[in-house]
């Protein structure tokens, strides 16, 4: 098994997860992490999954029984690629594959420049902010 199989993308899964399970808990929604997967009970919020893949060949059946398929719109994120959940009613919606760089050392820069905001909406002479 290669490196990326090995590691990288069962972390890339775990930290989008992480993510989607901090959106759903913004919206006062408690998911629940388990050995093979992240879901929640309830639908979460607009565009985010019902459930993330942890590790490769989970349980469907265990999947779908964690979370609401009674309700339209459920949708599990398959971080591997790999479940077959059209019996329970899904269809593929995309296929997609994770990509990786290798981080680099960081760069600094002395020649950082620095402006102050002297009256709101107003950034270094570059006009009115966003927000």
């Amino acid at each position: 098994m290669t490196t990326m199989k090995q590691f990288v993308i069962p972390a890339a899964a775990r930290n989008n997860a992480e993510w989607c399970a901090s959106m759903s808990r913004s919206h006062g929604l408690t998911g629940e992490f388990g050995v093979q997967a992240w879901a929640v009970p309830a639908r979460p919020p607009r565009y985010y999954p019902d459930a993330v893949t942890l590790v490769p060949a989970a349980d469907a059946a265990a999947l779908v029984d964690r979370i609401d398929t009674a309700a339209a719109g459920a949708c599990v994120k398959d971080s591997f690629a790999d479940l077959d959940l059209a019996g329970a009613g899904f269809k593929v919606l995309f296929d997609a594959q994770w990509i990786h760089r290798k981080p680099s050392a960081p760069t600094t820069s002395p020649d950082l420049s620095w402006d102050v905001v002297r009256r709101p909406g107003h950034v270094g002479g570059l006009g009115p902010c966003l927000g």
